[in-house]
């Protein structure tokens, strides 16, 4: 025995013999900014030896050494490395720098490292001097949520962009909670940024590298004055996770920005409606002569930039006689970080009802320019309006003066007409005892206490009958659930709409099948259904949604398109209903 293992001992020596002893010093980067942190580590691979750090000179050490341990198996034959790792700052100067070799002692030799060269530029101090950032860092330097505001000083209505960043030191990050407040005292604009993902580069903040996501930013319009607060945003996520770690919780905050809002400057014009912004304004009809009944369009357009969404029309002024309706508004309006921007069009349709020659007072509409903190005031040109007589065709009566629509007036409105027809009297001799009305007047009052009665009793077993409730309920109780998912679906939450439509399809078998909440698993639900024709096939299908609503929820980036996922539960809960009532 002992002489058949002896050559695969030897042949195991040899295989570790010809292994290479190596020893290198490496860098996560070797171009940086003045102040910025690095990791430096040393590493001896196939041996067991004492490592001699350098001396790192301009570089400040702060932090290490942490040691680590790998081990590869690669067909058959083993490798083994330690690694031991210091963080450095680099030195605020500009210059080109060398970290001198390291040193290990193997055995009776010493093995030397290579040395390393750092080249260090002028900082980027935009941002460390990110006081919403540094603010929120102070809370939790791994990771946090900043608040920044593109102003911190503007008048009602003026519109502020709020930008929430995701900032975080770990590579591997799955969110899970994710709560922005929509602040009070604002309108709110959320802005369309599309799927939420790392920037390509790092972002530097207070000397340490930061991965960045902006989560969400919304377009701010103040609807009172004063100093308000915004914020904070709360939220929680699973750090670190891996094949071999369930990974942390962790729950992290924003940091909370104050704006302050001032008050409309005094002085208002009479026309004023609370614009603020630069605008421009056009006036035009489609055309200036027309006959008596004929339809005018009158058009202003409002454009350029400010909160355009709350613009008022213009008030306008017309003669007498011209029959004029509600405006139709026209919107053209874009939002984004710049603000809000566009056109709004008012449209009136006006029927002159008299002939003759109009002219139209000059239209006026006021807004605060916020750059200056003054008034304008934007003025049409007078508009004038020829009212030819109108033909016999459209209804004039030839050589008929219409009265004008001011010369109608309302003399009196105490008249009555004399009534005309079957007034319904009743004969003289007529006696309501023994007649119709009479007989089912009194029999009412017993009829309707025997259905009450008998409607009180079948509430009563009904709602004795707890898991008859739960079925009868199921139905009702998912589509007001599905109402909520599709409300998240509209406004693009994706964290709420997976939550809502999970919660809908749990409650929804929990009630139908009456199951508990920890008994919604495969096993119980094929115990509950299997019997049925296509019970196992719509186990599996419900099981398989679940499972992505819950991968949606917990990762970062959600592969299946929302719209498909809601009609997806709709059509489960239908083939649910139709097999159980089949």
């Amino acid at each position: 025995m002992m002489r058949s293992l002896l050559p695969l001992l030897l042949l195991a020596g040899l295989q570790t013999a010809a292994q290479e002893i190596t020893f290198e010093a490496t860098v996560d980067r070797n171009t940086m900014a003045g102040g910025d942190r690095f990791k430096y580590t040393l590493t001896l691979s196939n041996a067991q030896g004492r490592i001699t750090p350098p001396a790192f000179g301009e570089f400040t050490a702060l932090g290490g050494p942490s040691q680590s341990t790998m081990m590869n198996i690669v067909n058959g034959q083993m490798t083994q490395s330690i690694g031991s790792t210091w963080i450095l700052m680099a030195p605020e100067k500009e210059g080109v720098y060398t970290i001198p070799p390291a040193s290990v002692r193997v055995g009776g030799g010493a093995i030397q490292s290579k040395a390393i060269r750092i080249t260090v530029s002028k900082g980027a101090p935009a941002a460390s001097a990110d006081n919403g950032a540094a603010s929120a860092q102070s809370g939790n330097r791994d990771i946090f949520v900043s608040l920044t505001l593109s102003k911190n000083k503007v008048y009602v209505g003026e519109p502020v962009t709020a930008t929430w960043t995701l900032w975080s030191r770990y590579q591997e990050l799955q969110l899970e909670k994710s709560d922005i407040p929509n602040p009070d005292g604002f309108w709110v604009e959320r802005l369309d940024k599309g799927e939420t993902h790392w920037e390509d580069k790092n972002r530097t903040l207070n000397g340490l590298q930061y991965k960045v996501a902006v989560m969400q930013q919304q377009l701010l319009f103040p609807q009172k004055s004063g100093k308000i607060k915004i914020g904070p945003a709360s939220m929680a996520a699973i750090v670190g996770r891996s094949f071999f770690n369930r990974g942390e919780r962790m729950q992290f905050g924003s940091n909370v920005a104050e704006l302050n809002v001032l008050p409309m400057p005094p002085g208002q014009p009479t026309d004023f409606s609370g614009a603020v912004g630069r605008l421009d304004m056009t006036a035009q009809m489609d055309r200036d002569r027309v006959a008596a009944d004929e339809a005018i369009t009158l058009t202003v357009r409002i454009s350029g930039e400010a909160n355009l969404k709350l613009v008022e029309a213009p008030s306008l002024t017309f003669p007498g006689d011209f029959e004029t309706y509600e405006p139709k508004v026209i919107d053209k309006i874009g939002v984004g970080t710049g603000g809000m921007s566009g056109s709004r069009s008012f449209e009136w349709v006006v029927i002159p009802r008299h002939e003759g020659e109009y002219a139209l007072p000059p239209i006026t509409f006021s807004y605060l320019d916020a750059a200056s903190g003054s008034y304008r005031t934007l003025r049409s040109d007078s508009l004038l309006v020829h009212v030819e007589e109108g033909s016999a065709g459209s209804g004039q009566v030839p050589g008929l003066q219409r009265p004008n629509k001011t010369d109608v007036q309302v003399l009196e409105d105490d008249i009555r007409y004399i009534r005309t027809g079957d007034l319904q009297l009743r004969g003289k001799n007529e006696l309501l005892f023994g007649s119709v009305p009479y007989i089912a007047g009194m029999l009412t009052p017993g009829l309707a206490f025997l259905l009450f009665f008998f409607v009180q009793r079948k509430r009563r077993n009904e709602i004795a009958d707890t898991e008859g409730m739960r079925r009868k309920r199921a139905d009702k109780l998912a589509r007001a659930r599905l109402k909520e998912a599709h409300a998240a679906l509209g406004t693009g939450d994706r964290h709420a709409f997976h939550a809502a439509l999970s919660k809908a399809m749990r409650g929804y078998l929990g009630d139908k099948l009456n199951l508990g909440v920890a008994e919604l698993n495969a096993g119980d639900l094929h115990l509950k259904v299997d019997h049925l024709p296509e019970g196992p096939v719509l186990v599996n299908d419900i099981m398989a949604l679940l499972g992505e609503c819950d991968m949606a929820r917990f990762a970062p980036v959600d592969n299946k398109p929302h719209q498909e996922l809601y009609d997806r539960a709709a059509a489960l809960i239908g083939r649910t209903e139709n097999l159980l009532r089949a």
